[in-house]
């Protein structure tokens, strides 16, 4: 088991056609969410090879789900402190003197997300595209290789501001962006967040041996960067995907090819990108008569969820009948919940996700918030069994050894449930044998404090203005009884009629989608620190 660009010439109609603006003072780049997110690129060559490599960035970002931008001198030239700029840097020995001009651009054109056309993604969460990650502070992912980074136009313009001075401290005559920010690096206290390399960006053809790709490092990165110099050591090392002629020696004229044929061969030898680029969440849904349109709200589930860049996957019955306990333990539901009883199925999802290969599991109706994804990839706490919402089973992670140990705690926990305080209410379900093990204080599980990562219902000030400081948190649970209550306390965020206590499944689903939307247009760019 698992756990589970036709050549593009550098002339003014490139520039025209690639005009999109944002609004800089937003941390989203557009506060309802776009479809499809932005990269930007800076380019600045007349050279036919680097126009057939800029056609290929393109086509690859839009293949990943980017709309492409291709930023050039012209960009620069409409920040206000253009000339000003340009006066300083000019006045030192610049190798790459372009290098510097893609900061001015990016600020004047709104902030965002910017990598080299050298630079091709691999496992790129959409999320991230239109969410910028850090509250939008200015972050590279490849250290002090400007290959890909992220911030908002205010951020592009601080850093931009600081790179005069930092030139001038620079002894060596070749001097490029790069140079600048190893210094920075050193200074310490600049306010950019670098991110150590191998882990968001890779470099160079990730090889193991010829056209043989190392799926595990390319599909657990955001992107790969391609520089000459890896070009070079390509070469060198026979790892290459192009046969070079005599005049050719460097295969600098043929990495466009070069490129193209190992990001093919990444992409037949590790599958399809969508399936296995993206972390996974669970879910458990087998349909019953109090869940009669229940499924309206798993479609939401599965929206967003997807939306914040995971892949879904709805577990059911036939997948807990997998598990070898499943006959001995459904001998002991049978008794207590008929045949398939609600609070049987709830029991029997443990045992799905344990027949499944464990990983990330929510209820389906728990949606993502400000998710880490980084952490759908690697289960937090080393695996260790953990619930994020104390014993509400609403989302949970843990390696699949940790999800079958769990389980059978669980159900060893079931003759324990009366014993509990509240002797008003004896209810058998796997919340409550959840519950016991809390108030035991198993210390094998990692109970997670209320109101941290997960949320719970409808969090307004007032109906339909959403408390945006309190919607942290990977999550938010929008359970039967949180939805009640909003009913009643007149936040639900769409009407229903006077004389329903608790709406459908389809109103649900309806009402769960109009508080995200609220959240996302209301609350984009504001702090939730």
């Amino acid at each position: 088991m698992l756990l589970t660009i036709t050549i593009v010439l550098y002339t003014v109609d490139l520039y025209e056609k690639s005009k999109i603006y944002f609004d800089s003072s937003q941390r989203h780049l557009d506060g309802r969410r776009m479809i499809h997110p932005v990269m930007n690129t800076y380019f600045n060559s007349r050279v036919e090879t680097d126009s057939e490599i800029l056609a290929l960035w393109e086509k690859e970002w839009n293949k990943a789900g980017f709309t492409t931008k291709i930023l050039t001198i012209y960009d620069a030239r409409r920040h206000p402190k253009f000339e000003e700029f340009r006066k300083s840097i000019e006045g030192n020995n610049l190798v790459d003197g372009s290098s510097f001009y893609v900061w001015l651009a990016m600020s004047s054109s709104g902030g965002g997300w910017m990598s080299t056309y050298e630079t091709f993604p691999t496992n790129f969460p959409l999320i991230d595209g239109t969410d910028l990650p850090n509250d939008g502070k200015l972050t590279s992912y490849l250290g002090e290789i400007p290959s890909l980074v992220s911030g908002t136009a205010e951020e592009w313009d601080r850093v931009a501001e600081i790179l005069p001075d930092a030139v001038n401290r620079i002894s060596n005559d070749g001097k490029t962006d790069k140079n600048v920010l190893e210094l920075l690096i050193q200074d310490g206290n600049n306010g950019i967040d670098f991110e150590l390399p191998g882990y968001n960006v890779e470099s160079g053809f990730m090889y193991d041996f010829p056209r043989e790709v190392n799926c595990g490092a390319m599909s657990s990165a955001r992107a790969v960067y391609i520089s000459q110099e890896l070009v070079q050591s390509a070469v060198n090392k026979d790892l290459y995907p192009v046969v070079l002629p005599k005049d050719d020696p460097t295969g600098y004229n043929h990495r466009a090819a070069a490129f193209k044929i190992f990001l093919d061969d990444f992409e037949s030898q590790c599958g399809d990108r969508e399936e296995n680029v993206r972390p996974i969440i669970h879910t458990f849904f087998h349909k019953v008569k109090r869940m009669t349109t229940e499924d309206e709200t798993l479609r939401v589930w599965k929206e967003e969820w997807g939306n914040a860049g995971f892949e879904t996957v709805v577990l059911t019955l036939d997948d807990a009948k997998k598990h070898p306990d499943f006959e001995e333990i459904e001998k002991l539901m049978k008794p207590l919940f008929g045949l398939e009883g609600y609070n049987a199925l709830c029991f029997y999802r443990w045992m799905a996700m344990a027949a499944s290969g464990g990983g990330w599991m929510s209820d389906h109706d728990t949606l993502p918030l400000n998710f880490p994804i980084a952490e759908g990839f690697n289960l937090p706490n080393g695996g260790n069994f953990t619930s994020f919402q104390v014993y509400v089973p609403s989302l949970m992670s843990g390696t699949e050894e940790e999800w079958n140990r769990v389980f059978k705690l669980l159900i060893d926990a079931i003759p324990r449930i009366n014993n509990r305080p509240d002797t008003e209410e004896k209810k058998l379900s796997d919340m409550h044998a959840f519950e016991v093990l809390h108030r035991e204080k198993n210390g094998s599980i990692i109970f997670r404090p209320y109101d941290v990562d997960v949320h719970d219902g409808y969090i307004y000030e007032s109906p339909h203005k959403v408390n945006c400081r309190k919607m942290s948190g990977r999550a938010v649970h929008l359970s039967h009884a949180y939805t009640a209550k909003a009913l009643k306390d007149g936040t639900f965020p769409i009407e229903v009629a006077e004389d329903i206590d608790e709406p459908t499944g389809e109103m649900r689903a309806q009402g769960a989608k109009a508080f995200l939307n609220e959240w996302r247009y209301q609350c984009a760019g504001v702090s939730t620190v």
